[in-house]
């Protein structure tokens, strides 16, 4: 039984992880940047505590563990408890050329991100994308459920 409920679990985050939004869990991403191109990247979710207890066998100190001891070198972990689990990653990064690397290398591809300033004097701001999105840097995550328990991602969906 813990297993089809772990199997479901990780179902659920695959959903999460795919952009979705599932459970009342909710990704959460702020981008800042200074005028000298550096800034810093923050990916946040909640996890509820009643759905850890549910649905991962180990404790949340253990869960946690195994966060901090995977996570991706540039990537921040802070972890704060109160209602729920909340959960934030800091991708930091000192111009677009350092941000550019340290995503692809967490990501596993070479990622693209666009700067483009005011055309005219009406415009304000600046028009910024990128073909990544935070679940992608958050990838890693489903890939340490999966291995923990030996699981094929092909047989879950």
């Amino acid at each position: 039984m813990k297993k089809k409920l772990f199997i479901f679990m990780v179902f659920i985050l695959l959903i999460f992880l795919g952009g979705c939004t599932s459970g009342g869990v909710e990704l959460t991403t702020t981008v800042d940047l200074n005028d000298d191109g550096s800034g810093k990247r923050i990916v946040q979710f909640e996890v509820s505590k009643s759905d850890v207890e549910n649905y991962f066998e180990d404790s949340i100190q253990s869960l946690n563990e195994q966060l901090s001891t995977n996570c991706p070198n540039y990537l921040k972990l802070n972890f704060e408890e109160s209602e729920d689990y909340r959960y934030s990653f800091t991708l930091e990064f000192s111009s677009l050329e350092d941000y550019k690397n340290k995503a692809s290398e967490i990501i596993g591809r070479e990622v693209k991100i666009d700067f483009i300033e005011p055309s005219s004097a009406l415009e304000v701001g600046m028009n910024y994308s990128e073909d990544f999105t935070s679940a992608e840097l958050l990838e890693w995550i489903e890939k340490l459920i999966a291995k923990k328990e030996r699981l094929s991602l092909q047989y879950l969906v």
